[in-house]
């Protein structure tokens, strides 16, 4: 589980529809993605994705994704 990832879309008010919608993937794909169930290693063009919709910077997203789960 991404609990980091999830306190970030809660925290911006965002459900996981919303924030799918605006990195355009479907609501299905942006769960498995919060739960660590696809992007086991997130890819770089997904970082940039989630950073631009969260506000948060890419190395915020690379250093919580270094951290063990």
């Amino acid at each position: 589980m991404r609990e980091w990832l999830r306190k970030a879309r809660t925290d911006k008010g965002m459900t996981q529809l919303q924030l799918a919608k605006s990195i355009g993937i479907s609501e299905g794909y942006y769960s498995y993605i919060e739960s660590g169930d696809r992007q086991k290693n997130m890819d770089i063009a997904m970082v940039m994705k989630l950073a631009r919709a969260l506000d948060m910077s890419t190395q915020e997203i690379m250093e919580q994704e270094a951290v063990p789960a």
